[in-house]
């Protein structure tokens, strides 16, 4: 026995309904704290100034997002096959005149400038 035409378009109405109720992938994040805050404290610049320069850089949380694949792993992470990682290397480091701490950077002032905290 066939289906009525009636049948087969209730059918198909009760197939679309059941398509646009299902939920949408729901995707994945990974995070990852780097344990990488570092600080300068009272680093003397070389004469003739006589400022002292201090700064701090926060540790970097990485985080991605994607629609099917993501990882974390000891020092990066990984979303849909795009990596992010940590930064390598020293983050806070002073010389000369200059004390870089992350993206801030500290210059030291001569005289008759006054130093800048």
């Amino acid at each position: 026995m066939r289906p009525s035409p009636v049948s087969r378009v209730l059918a198909g109405c009760l197939l679309l309904a059941l398509a646009a109720a299902a939920p949408a992938a729901a995707g994945c994040t990974a995070t990852l704290n780097c344990n990488n805050s570092c600080f300068i404290f009272s680093y003397a610049c070389p004469a003739p100034s006589s400022c002292i320069l201090s700064c701090f850089a926060a540790s970097q949380t990485l985080n991605c997002s994607g629609n099917s694949v993501c990882s974390v792993g000891a020092s990066s992470v990984t979303c849909d096959g795009v990596q992010q990682s940590c930064a390598t290397g020293p983050r806070c480091s002073a010389q000369g005149f200059e004390a870089h701490c992350g993206t801030v950077t500290k210059v030291c002032q001569f005289p008759p400038h006054p130093c800048s905290f």
